[in-house]
């Protein structure tokens, strides 16, 4: 296992092993999380940029387990801390892989952890609006997607027009540049994002 230079972020041996029981639970969607296990995951995460988006695909998968994600409070804090900070360097440094994989574990936080992910929603589509204008087919699918579910979740919360205003103009964009890429998937999931926001919302149908 690559060290990333750091005594305090290298992996021992008892980490490995923590880390793949870990991975097992997360591919089997089942089982709890120790907080041994915790740990040695948080250590990978706290890797350097260019070496962790490993370990941030893992956690796209290990978000979804309902006992790592029951204290949302901690597991926000991981994900702003983290996965949005790590994501928005990546946007900056065109270091796709890890902007891929932070956004896919973004995503998934719609579902783990409902709150967190609903409150944060405007600050994740600020920092991370320039997504939609990659050259990487996956991080665009990856951008409609985060689109989608901040629509859901603004949808199902009841929120004001005026807030989703911001969820809809990003959809807009990943749509124009799905569209333009043809990629019918992408374009699917922003059309959706784009149909959520503005279904029982005339302010919205009329802003589209």
């Amino acid at each position: 296992m690559m060290q990333s230079g750091s005594s305090s972020q290298a992996l021992a041996p008892e980490d490995l092993a923590l880390l793949g029981a870990l991975l097992r639970k997360a591919a089997a969607a089942a089982g709890e999380v120790e907080a041994p296990e915790r740990a040695a995951f948080e250590k990978l995460l706290a890797w350097p940029m260019d070496y962790v988006f490993p370990a941030l695909d893992a956690l796209k998968n290990v978000l979804l387990l309902p006992s790592f994600a029951a204290d949302e409070a901690a597991a926000g804090r991981l994900l702003a801390t983290v996965v949005l900070e790590q994501s928005s360097a990546a946007l900056q440094a065109g270091l796709n892989p890890v902007l891929l994989t932070g956004l896919r574990a973004l995503a998934n936080s719609a579902k783990a952890c409902p709150q967190w992910f609903l409150a944060h929603v405007p600050s994740l589509l600020d920092r991370l609006a320039p997504a939609s204008a990659t050259s990487n087919k996956n991080v665009r699918l990856a951008w409609a997607t985060l689109c989608l579910n901040a629509a859901a979740a603004m949808a199902r919360s009841g929120s004001r027009s005026e807030e989703k205003l911001q969820v809809l103009s990003a959809a807009v964009e990943a749509l124009k540049g799905a569209v333009a890429a043809q990629e019918a998937e992408a374009a699917f999931r922003a059309l959706c994002a784009i149909g959520t926001a503005m279904h029982r919302d005339a302010d919205m149908a009329a802003v589209a």
